[in-house]
Protein backbone atom coordinates (compact mmCIF):
# COMPACT_ATOMS: atom_id res chain seq x y z
CA UNK A 1 0.00 0.00 0.00
CA UNK A 2 2.27 2.72 -0.90
CA UNK A 3 1.43 6.29 0.15
CA UNK A 4 2.99 9.74 -1.28
CA UNK A 5 2.62 12.57 0.92
CA UNK A 6 2.48 16.32 0.12
CA UNK A 7 3.00 18.84 -1.24
CA UNK A 8 2.97 16.28 -4.65
CA UNK A 9 -0.20 17.32 -5.20
CA UNK A 10 0.38 21.46 -4.29
CA UNK A 11 2.87 21.28 -7.62
CA UNK A 12 0.37 19.18 -9.83
CA UNK A 13 -2.58 21.06 -8.88
CA UNK A 14 -1.36 25.07 -8.88
CA UNK A 15 1.24 24.26 -11.96
CA UNK A 16 -0.52 22.85 -14.91
CA UNK A 17 1.12 24.92 -17.74
CA UNK A 18 4.42 24.67 -16.17
CA UNK A 19 4.02 20.91 -15.46
CA UNK A 20 3.18 20.35 -19.20
CA UNK A 21 5.83 21.95 -20.65
CA UNK A 22 8.33 20.36 -18.01
CA UNK A 23 6.47 16.82 -19.32
CA UNK A 24 7.41 17.64 -22.97
CA UNK A 25 11.13 18.48 -21.84
CA UNK A 26 11.69 15.57 -20.27
CA UNK A 27 9.78 13.55 -23.45
CA UNK A 28 6.89 12.22 -20.76
CA UNK A 29 4.45 12.98 -23.32
CA UNK A 30 5.15 9.44 -24.79
CA UNK A 31 2.71 7.54 -27.15
CA UNK A 32 -0.85 6.42 -26.71
CA UNK A 33 -1.49 2.34 -25.92
CA UNK A 34 -3.40 -0.31 -24.54
CA UNK A 35 -7.12 -0.50 -23.06
CA UNK A 36 -8.41 3.39 -22.76
CA UNK A 37 -5.79 5.11 -24.63
CA UNK A 38 -2.83 4.23 -21.64
CA UNK A 39 -0.42 6.68 -21.91
CA UNK A 40 3.38 5.08 -21.94
CA UNK A 41 5.47 7.28 -20.59
CA UNK A 42 9.11 7.67 -21.93
CA UNK A 43 12.07 9.72 -20.50
CA UNK A 44 15.19 10.78 -21.34
CA UNK A 45 17.49 8.49 -19.77
CA UNK A 46 19.12 6.23 -22.17
CA UNK A 47 16.74 2.33 -22.48
CA UNK A 48 20.06 0.77 -20.81
CA UNK A 49 19.83 3.11 -17.98
CA UNK A 50 16.28 2.39 -17.44
CA UNK A 51 17.01 -1.32 -17.36
CA UNK A 52 19.78 -1.11 -14.74
CA UNK A 53 17.43 1.07 -12.68
CA UNK A 54 14.41 -1.02 -13.21
CA UNK A 55 16.44 -4.40 -12.10
CA UNK A 56 17.93 -1.99 -8.65
CA UNK A 57 14.66 -1.05 -8.28
CA UNK A 58 12.10 -3.68 -8.89
CA UNK A 59 9.15 -2.51 -7.42
CA UNK A 60 7.11 -0.85 -9.26
CA UNK A 61 5.95 2.07 -6.37
CA UNK A 62 9.80 2.65 -6.37
CA UNK A 63 9.83 3.19 -10.22
CA UNK A 64 6.58 5.75 -10.42
CA UNK A 65 8.56 8.02 -7.84
CA UNK A 66 12.32 7.76 -9.64
CA UNK A 67 11.19 7.57 -13.21
CA UNK A 68 7.84 9.60 -13.60
CA UNK A 69 6.74 11.44 -10.57
CA UNK A 70 10.20 13.35 -9.87
CA UNK A 71 10.46 13.96 -13.32
CA UNK A 72 7.20 15.34 -14.07
CA UNK A 73 7.21 17.41 -10.94
CA UNK A 74 11.29 18.39 -10.55
CA UNK A 75 10.44 20.96 -7.55
CA UNK A 76 8.79 18.88 -5.52
CA UNK A 77 9.91 16.40 -2.50
CA UNK A 78 8.04 13.29 -3.62
CA UNK A 79 8.21 10.73 -0.20
CA UNK A 80 7.09 7.24 -0.95
CA UNK A 81 6.24 5.27 1.67
CA UNK A 82 6.23 1.49 0.39
CA UNK A 83 3.69 -0.50 3.02
CA UNK A 84 3.61 -3.35 0.94
CA UNK A 85 4.65 -7.12 2.43
CA UNK A 86 4.44 -10.31 0.68
CA UNK A 87 1.83 -12.56 0.78
CA UNK A 88 -0.64 -9.71 2.40
CA UNK A 89 -4.30 -9.99 1.59
CA UNK A 90 -6.99 -7.72 2.10
CA UNK A 91 -7.71 -9.66 5.14
CA UNK A 92 -4.63 -9.49 7.07
CA UNK A 93 -3.97 -5.77 6.48
CA UNK A 94 -7.47 -4.43 7.75
CA UNK A 95 -6.86 -7.31 10.67
CA UNK A 96 -3.59 -4.93 11.57
CA UNK A 97 -4.86 -1.66 9.83
CA UNK A 98 -4.30 0.40 13.22
CA UNK A 99 -0.46 -0.38 13.55
CA UNK A 100 -0.07 0.91 9.90
CA UNK A 101 -1.79 4.16 10.97
CA UNK A 102 0.29 4.52 13.99
CA UNK A 103 3.67 3.96 11.86
CA UNK A 104 2.30 6.80 9.49
CA UNK A 105 2.10 9.66 12.56
CA UNK A 106 0.42 12.41 11.83
CA UNK A 107 2.10 13.06 8.00
CA UNK A 108 -0.14 14.83 5.56
CA UNK A 109 -0.87 12.01 2.77
CA UNK A 110 -1.78 13.02 -0.71
CA UNK A 111 -2.20 9.53 -2.24
CA UNK A 112 -2.80 6.02 -1.03
CA UNK A 113 -2.65 3.30 -3.68
CA UNK A 114 -4.93 0.10 -2.54
CA UNK A 115 -2.89 -3.04 -4.30
CA UNK A 116 -4.03 -6.44 -2.77
CA UNK A 117 -5.53 -7.95 -5.71
CA UNK A 118 -2.33 -10.60 -6.43
CA UNK A 119 -2.71 -12.10 -2.89
CA UNK A 120 -6.51 -11.74 -2.71
CA UNK A 121 -6.77 -14.03 -5.72
CA UNK A 122 -4.65 -16.70 -4.52
CA UNK A 123 -5.34 -16.42 -0.99
CA UNK A 124 -8.99 -16.12 -0.44
CA UNK A 125 -10.03 -19.22 0.63
CA UNK A 126 -7.76 -19.62 3.27
CA UNK A 127 -8.76 -16.75 5.32
CA UNK A 128 -10.46 -17.38 8.87
CA UNK A 129 -12.89 -14.78 9.55
CA UNK A 130 -14.61 -14.10 13.40
CA UNK A 131 -16.87 -16.83 13.26
CA UNK A 132 -17.45 -19.89 11.53
CA UNK A 133 -18.75 -18.57 7.87
CA UNK A 134 -19.45 -20.83 4.76
CA UNK A 135 -18.61 -17.92 2.78
CA UNK A 136 -16.62 -17.98 -1.15
CA UNK A 137 -13.43 -16.88 -1.94
CA UNK A 138 -15.18 -13.99 -3.96
CA UNK A 139 -16.86 -13.01 -1.11
CA UNK A 140 -14.39 -12.60 1.25
CA UNK A 141 -12.62 -10.85 -1.17
CA UNK A 142 -15.43 -8.26 -2.19
CA UNK A 143 -15.76 -7.90 1.66
CA UNK A 144 -12.25 -7.53 2.87
CA UNK A 145 -11.39 -5.28 0.41
CA UNK A 146 -14.50 -2.79 1.35
CA UNK A 147 -13.41 -3.07 4.77
CA UNK A 148 -9.73 -1.76 3.91
CA UNK A 149 -11.16 1.15 1.90
CA UNK A 150 -13.53 1.92 4.20
CA UNK A 151 -10.86 1.78 7.03
CA UNK A 152 -8.16 4.07 5.05
CA UNK A 153 -10.85 6.71 3.94
CA UNK A 154 -12.07 6.85 7.97
CA UNK A 155 -8.51 7.60 8.44
CA UNK A 156 -8.05 9.95 5.65
CA UNK A 157 -10.76 11.88 4.09
CA UNK A 158 -9.26 14.31 2.74
CA UNK A 159 -7.01 11.59 1.31
CA UNK A 160 -7.35 10.21 -2.94
CA UNK A 161 -7.39 6.35 -3.17
CA UNK A 162 -6.55 5.08 -6.12
CA UNK A 163 -7.01 1.35 -6.98
CA UNK A 164 -4.69 -0.80 -9.04
CA UNK A 165 -5.95 -4.20 -10.54
CA UNK A 166 -3.18 -6.07 -11.68
CA UNK A 167 -2.84 -9.05 -14.19
CA UNK A 168 -1.82 -12.26 -12.38
CA UNK A 169 -3.14 -15.60 -14.03
CA UNK A 170 -5.55 -15.35 -11.46
CA UNK A 171 -6.40 -12.24 -10.86
CA UNK A 172 -9.19 -11.96 -13.87
CA UNK A 173 -11.47 -14.17 -12.23
CA UNK A 174 -10.80 -11.98 -9.17
CA UNK A 175 -11.15 -8.37 -10.13
CA UNK A 176 -14.72 -7.69 -10.69
CA UNK A 177 -15.19 -8.37 -6.90
CA UNK A 178 -12.44 -5.53 -5.90
CA UNK A 179 -13.79 -3.51 -9.05
CA UNK A 180 -17.51 -3.38 -8.04
CA UNK A 181 -15.88 -2.10 -4.54
CA UNK A 182 -14.18 0.81 -6.47
CA UNK A 183 -17.26 1.68 -8.40
CA UNK A 184 -19.52 1.59 -5.43
CA UNK A 185 -16.80 3.83 -3.55
CA UNK A 186 -16.72 5.88 -7.04
CA UNK A 187 -12.56 5.56 -5.89
CA UNK A 188 -10.18 6.53 -9.08
CA UNK A 189 -8.71 3.21 -10.22
CA UNK A 190 -6.16 1.77 -12.44
CA UNK A 191 -6.49 -1.72 -14.31
CA UNK A 192 -3.40 -3.00 -15.58
CA UNK A 193 -5.17 -6.24 -16.12
CA UNK A 194 -6.95 -5.09 -19.14
CA UNK A 195 -3.62 -4.30 -20.58
CA UNK A 196 -2.63 -8.28 -19.76
CA UNK A 197 -5.49 -9.33 -21.54
CA UNK A 198 -5.02 -7.53 -24.65
CA UNK A 199 -1.66 -8.83 -24.69
CA UNK A 200 -1.86 -12.41 -23.44
CA UNK A 201 1.24 -14.10 -25.59
CA UNK A 202 3.27 -10.96 -24.27
CA UNK A 203 5.36 -11.87 -21.13
CA UNK A 204 7.27 -8.27 -21.10
CA UNK A 205 3.59 -7.17 -20.32
CA UNK A 206 2.80 -10.42 -17.71
CA UNK A 207 5.24 -13.40 -17.25
CA UNK A 208 2.70 -15.71 -16.40
CA UNK A 209 3.43 -16.01 -12.50
CA UNK A 210 1.96 -14.77 -10.12
CA UNK A 211 4.30 -12.34 -9.56
CA UNK A 212 5.23 -10.20 -12.26
CA UNK A 213 9.00 -10.02 -12.97
CA UNK A 214 11.06 -6.65 -12.65
CA UNK A 215 10.33 -5.36 -16.40
CA UNK A 216 6.49 -5.99 -15.67
CA UNK A 217 6.96 -3.87 -12.59
CA UNK A 218 8.37 -1.23 -15.01
CA UNK A 219 5.55 -1.41 -17.28
CA UNK A 220 2.89 -1.22 -14.34
CA UNK A 221 4.98 1.96 -13.12
CA UNK A 222 4.49 3.71 -16.88
CA UNK A 223 1.30 2.88 -16.70
CA UNK A 224 0.69 4.53 -13.84
CA UNK A 225 3.26 7.44 -14.32
CA UNK A 226 0.93 7.92 -17.96
CA UNK A 227 -2.27 7.41 -16.51
CA UNK A 228 -1.97 10.41 -14.17
CA UNK A 229 0.18 12.21 -16.67
CA UNK A 230 -3.26 11.94 -18.85
CA UNK A 231 -5.50 13.11 -15.74
CA UNK A 232 -3.57 15.83 -15.05
CA UNK A 233 -3.79 17.25 -18.72
CA UNK A 234 -7.43 16.70 -18.67
CA UNK A 235 -7.71 18.46 -15.23
CA UNK A 236 -5.80 21.77 -16.37
CA UNK A 237 -8.31 21.95 -19.33
CA UNK A 238 -11.33 21.44 -17.66
CA UNK A 239 -11.04 23.13 -14.15
CA UNK A 240 -14.64 22.36 -13.44
CA UNK A 241 -14.14 18.37 -12.80
CA UNK A 242 -16.23 16.64 -10.85
CA UNK A 243 -16.14 15.97 -7.27
CA UNK A 244 -16.13 12.12 -5.56
CA UNK A 245 -18.91 11.75 -3.81
CA UNK A 246 -18.21 9.06 -0.59
CA UNK A 247 -21.39 6.69 -0.81
CA UNK A 248 -22.92 6.81 2.83
CA UNK A 249 -24.48 3.12 2.61
CA UNK A 250 -21.61 -0.04 2.10
CA UNK A 251 -21.45 -2.70 -0.77
CA UNK A 252 -21.38 -5.36 1.17
CA UNK A 253 -24.16 -6.11 4.41
CA UNK A 254 -22.72 -5.04 7.74
CA UNK A 255 -23.18 -8.12 9.73
CA UNK A 256 -20.83 -9.96 7.29
CA UNK A 257 -18.49 -6.68 7.16
CA UNK A 258 -18.34 -7.63 10.86
CA UNK A 259 -17.01 -11.44 10.13
CA UNK A 260 -13.60 -9.88 9.90
CA UNK A 261 -12.31 -7.90 12.72
CA UNK A 262 -10.05 -4.84 12.34
CA UNK A 263 -7.52 -3.27 14.75
CA UNK A 264 -7.79 0.23 14.30
CA UNK A 265 -5.91 1.56 17.27
CA UNK A 266 -2.57 -1.00 19.04
CA UNK A 267 -2.81 -2.56 21.93
CA UNK A 268 0.65 -1.95 22.44
CA UNK A 269 3.35 0.44 21.45
CA UNK A 270 6.31 1.67 22.28
CA UNK A 271 7.88 4.99 20.83
CA UNK A 272 11.12 6.63 20.84
CA UNK A 273 9.55 10.03 20.39
CA UNK A 274 7.37 9.54 23.23
CA UNK A 275 9.54 7.72 25.90
CA UNK A 276 12.57 10.08 25.35
CA UNK A 277 10.33 12.87 26.15
CA UNK A 278 11.09 14.15 30.30
CA UNK A 279 8.78 12.39 32.73
CA UNK A 280 7.32 10.42 30.04
CA UNK A 281 4.48 7.79 31.46
CA UNK A 282 4.47 6.02 28.15
CA UNK A 283 5.37 2.50 28.53
CA UNK A 284 8.67 1.55 28.32
CA UNK A 285 10.76 -2.04 27.78
CA UNK A 286 10.92 -4.31 30.57
CA UNK A 287 14.49 -5.35 29.85
CA UNK A 288 17.46 -3.58 28.52
CA UNK A 289 21.07 -4.08 28.09
CA UNK A 290 23.26 -3.21 25.43
CA UNK A 291 20.47 -1.14 23.99
CA UNK A 292 20.38 3.09 25.02
CA UNK A 293 17.20 5.42 23.80
CA UNK A 294 18.97 8.76 22.76
CA UNK A 295 19.47 10.75 19.85
CA UNK A 296 22.01 9.93 17.22
CA UNK A 297 21.02 12.62 15.41
CA UNK A 298 18.95 15.46 16.72
CA UNK A 299 15.11 14.89 16.62
CA UNK A 300 15.77 11.16 16.12
CA UNK A 301 15.69 9.25 18.92
CA UNK A 302 15.62 5.59 19.13
CA UNK A 303 16.68 2.31 20.90
CA UNK A 304 20.11 2.01 19.76
CA UNK A 305 21.93 -1.06 20.82
CA UNK A 306 25.95 -0.70 22.00
CA UNK A 307 27.64 -2.94 23.42
CA UNK A 308 26.19 -5.57 25.99
CA UNK A 309 27.37 -5.60 29.52
CA UNK A 310 25.55 -8.82 30.65
CA UNK A 311 25.01 -10.57 27.65
CA UNK A 312 26.56 -12.01 24.66
CA UNK A 313 24.08 -10.17 22.52
CA UNK A 314 22.60 -6.76 23.21
CA UNK A 315 19.03 -7.93 24.64
CA UNK A 316 15.57 -5.50 25.15
CA UNK A 317 12.70 -7.22 26.12
CA UNK A 318 8.88 -5.62 25.50
CA UNK A 319 5.73 -6.99 26.99
CA UNK A 320 3.37 -6.80 23.81
CA UNK A 321 -0.61 -7.55 23.96
CA UNK A 322 -2.54 -9.14 20.89
CA UNK A 323 -5.84 -9.17 19.75
CA UNK A 324 -8.40 -11.67 17.75
CA UNK A 325 -5.95 -11.24 14.68
CA UNK A 326 -2.34 -10.95 16.20
CA UNK A 327 -0.72 -8.33 14.18
CA UNK A 328 3.43 -6.79 14.87
CA UNK A 329 4.95 -3.85 13.58
CA UNK A 330 8.70 -3.17 14.06
CA UNK A 331 10.11 0.55 12.45
CA UNK A 332 13.69 0.72 12.52
CA UNK A 333 16.48 2.13 10.74
CA UNK A 334 17.83 1.14 7.59
CA UNK A 335 20.93 2.40 6.25
CA UNK A 336 23.01 2.48 3.39
CA UNK A 337 26.28 1.36 6.11
CA UNK A 338 27.26 0.97 9.72
CA UNK A 339 23.92 -0.87 10.54
CA UNK A 340 23.74 -4.26 11.69
CA UNK A 341 20.74 -6.90 11.78
CA UNK A 342 18.46 -7.64 14.65
CA UNK A 343 16.78 -11.42 15.85
CA UNK A 344 12.91 -10.49 17.04
CA UNK A 345 12.57 -13.61 19.60
CA UNK A 346 9.24 -14.08 20.34
CA UNK A 347 6.83 -17.60 21.02
CA UNK A 348 10.03 -19.57 20.42
CA UNK A 349 10.07 -18.67 16.46
CA UNK A 350 12.56 -15.61 15.22
CA UNK A 351 12.34 -13.20 12.63
CA UNK A 352 15.45 -10.95 11.48
CA UNK A 353 15.44 -7.39 10.56
CA UNK A 354 18.24 -6.30 8.59
CA UNK A 355 19.62 -2.98 9.27
CA UNK A 356 21.68 -2.29 5.65
CA UNK A 357 19.45 -1.77 2.23
CA UNK A 358 19.54 -4.32 -0.34
CA UNK A 359 19.69 -4.34 -3.85
CA UNK A 360 16.55 -2.85 -3.81
CA UNK A 361 17.97 0.38 -3.15
CA UNK A 362 20.84 2.01 -4.84
CA UNK A 363 20.24 5.55 -3.33
CA UNK A 364 22.54 6.66 -0.23
CA UNK A 365 19.99 7.32 2.38
CA UNK A 366 19.08 6.43 5.58
CA UNK A 367 15.35 6.25 6.84
CA UNK A 368 12.91 4.50 9.02
CA UNK A 369 11.28 1.30 7.25
CA UNK A 370 8.87 -0.84 8.89
CA UNK A 371 8.58 -4.77 9.21
CA UNK A 372 5.33 -5.81 9.19
CA UNK A 373 4.08 -9.46 10.41
CA UNK A 374 1.13 -11.63 10.63
CA UNK A 375 2.41 -12.89 14.12
CA UNK A 376 -0.81 -15.14 14.63
CA UNK A 377 0.56 -17.35 11.77
CA UNK A 378 2.37 -20.16 12.58
CA UNK A 379 4.82 -19.98 9.32
CA UNK A 380 7.72 -18.86 8.62
CA UNK A 381 9.83 -18.42 4.80
CA UNK A 382 13.31 -17.54 5.47
CA UNK A 383 14.58 -18.47 1.92
CA UNK A 384 12.08 -15.42 0.90
CA UNK A 385 13.74 -12.95 2.84
CA UNK A 386 11.12 -10.09 3.69
CA UNK A 387 8.85 -11.09 1.21
CA UNK A 388 8.26 -14.00 2.85
CA UNK A 389 5.01 -14.78 5.03
CA UNK A 390 6.57 -15.17 8.52
CA UNK A 391 4.73 -15.09 11.93
CA UNK A 392 5.15 -16.25 15.38
CA UNK A 393 2.65 -18.94 16.47
CA UNK A 394 0.53 -16.40 18.46
CA UNK A 395 -2.81 -17.23 19.89
CA UNK A 396 -5.67 -14.49 19.59
CA UNK A 397 -5.65 -12.29 22.67
CA UNK A 398 -2.35 -13.36 24.25
CA UNK A 399 0.04 -11.42 25.99
CA UNK A 400 3.81 -12.22 24.98
CA UNK A 401 7.30 -11.20 25.34
CA UNK A 402 9.45 -9.81 22.36
CA UNK A 403 12.88 -10.04 22.70
CA UNK A 404 15.27 -8.42 20.60
CA UNK A 405 18.68 -9.48 20.09
CA UNK A 406 21.66 -7.52 18.41
CA UNK A 407 25.14 -8.93 18.34
CA UNK A 408 26.83 -6.11 18.80
CA UNK A 409 26.41 -4.30 15.13
CA UNK A 410 24.72 -0.89 15.24
CA UNK A 411 20.83 -1.08 14.97
CA UNK A 412 18.04 0.94 15.72
CA UNK A 413 15.09 0.72 16.88
CA UNK A 414 12.29 3.46 17.05
CA UNK A 415 8.41 2.10 17.35
CA UNK A 416 7.12 -1.13 18.30
CA UNK A 417 3.33 -1.66 18.30
CA UNK A 418 1.08 -4.49 18.49
CA UNK A 419 -2.66 -5.53 17.54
Amino acid sequence: MPVATRPLLEECLENCAPFRSTARRSGATGRAEGPGGILFPKTTKSQTDRIKHAKHSCDYSTLVRGGGLQNAFPSSKINLINLAHGGTTSSVVLGGIGLLFQSLGDLNIDIVILDTLVNDASEGKRWGTATASPLTAERVVSITYEGLVRAVHDQYPKTMLVSLFTGCPKCHRMKPHQHAIANHFNIPHIDYGSLVLAHPEDPRIWNGKNHPDWMGHQLVADVIAGVWDKVLEKSCANADTDSHVWPSAPFNKEEELALFPSCRHPMSWFSAFESIKPHSKVPQPSYLDGWRLFEDRPGKPGWISETPSVNSRAIMRVPLKFGPEPKLAVTFLRSYEGMGDADLVMNGRTATLHGLWGSENVEKVSQSFVAWFNAGINLSQPQFGEGGANGFGIAPNQEAELEIQSSGSRFKIIEISSC
